[in-house]
Parts: structure tokens; sequence; C-alpha cells
């Protein structure tokens, strides 16, 4: 998705909007922030969690490496850039991670 007009329709909608409605929610891990002026990055892993209807418990759907490219404007953070890879055992998303640590 590009742009916070995409990103609100997303949420807005199905399916996400049912996701909400069953009891869903995400988790972030302590994010790893590296700060250089009005720019920042913001690294961490998320989980998605969802109800199973049939038994009122939780499982994790998703795990995700992600990296918020912030910038200060006007005084307040906003999120530039967001990319996110699932953590399947791809370079990719492994890569990600270690970008927090350069």
């Amino acid at each position: 998705m590009e742009g916070r007009d995409a990103i609100t329709e997303m949420v807005r909608t199905r399916p996400h909007q049912d996701y909400i409605n069953e009891g869903c929610g995400h988790l972030l891990d302590p994010v790893h922030i590296r700060v250089d002026g009005d720019t920042a990055a913001a690294t961490c892993h998320s989980l998605l969690l969802r109800r199973n209807l049939d038994s009122d418990s939780y499982r994790v759907w998703r795990v995700t490496a992600n990296r918020f490219d912030l910038a200060r404007i006007d005084g307040k953070w906003k999120i530039k850039r967001r990319t996110a890879r699932v953590l399947n055992g791809s370079e990719e998303a492994r890569e990600l991670l270690a970008r927090a640590s350069r």
C-alpha cells in the first residue's frame, strides 16, 4: 500500500474489519530506534494474534520484521515508509532486522 489514504481504506474495509470484529491484535516487541537529526529508523518484530472462534483462545497468525522510516515534521514524528517482511526464513526478512544494528 502507498500513502495514508490506501492504509485508511484497508483498515476500514473487509477483511480487516472482520478480523477486528472477531478479535485480533498486533503486538510489537521492544523497538530499536536510531535517530539522526530529523529522521529516524525504528526496527522491530510484530505478532498478529487472532482469536480462535471455536475455542476462545488466540493463535499467532503472522510474525513479521518491520522497519519504520520516520521524519520529524513541524515537531511531530511521522511515518514516511514502513517496510514489513514475513519471517518465513527468507534472507530479505533477516536483512531487514540486521539493518537495525548498522
